[in-house]
């Protein structure tokens, strides 16, 4: 069964599902991880692959998650960023600058969460079925 919680905007806050919420933005995930009491969160950047109508060409979209699991609950909180989507003929990123984006990006979530008080790791979460 899915929750949608939303604030007075009528923004999407977070989604729940059985085992795993889904946050719209990065204040939320920080504001139920400190009332969780969830010490260590996981950050990462995965590339998912579509491809084009051509054959050789394909969209790489770099994707930044940021995790954490709730060991009493058996919960895992969950925020995603697009960090770029490039056109390749390989099906995954060869664009330098899109790497070294996605890698500025680990580092600056890696420096906000520990200024926080977050044990900050590499990896993600996922839920299993």
């Amino acid at each position: 069964m899915m929750e949608i919680h939303s604030n007075k905007e009528r923004y999407v806050r977070a989604v729940r599902t059985r085992n795993k919420v889904e946050f719209s933005c990065l204040e939320y995930f920080l504001d139920d991880m400190l009332r969780s009491e969830i010490s260590s969160v996981r950050i990462d950047v995965f590339d998912s692959v579509q491809a084009t109508e051509l054959s050789f060409v394909y969209y790489v979209t770099l994707t930044l998650f940021v995790t954490a699991q709730s060991d009493f609950e058996h919960t895992i909180y969950e925020y995603t960023e697009e960090v770029d989507t490039s056109t390749n003929t390989e099906p995954h990123i060869t664009d330098t600058q899109v790497l070294e984006k996605g890698n500025r990006r680990i580092e600056e979530l890696k420096k906000w969460f520990s200024e926080k008080g977050f044990e900050v790791r590499s990896g993600r979460f996922v839920e299993i079925v």
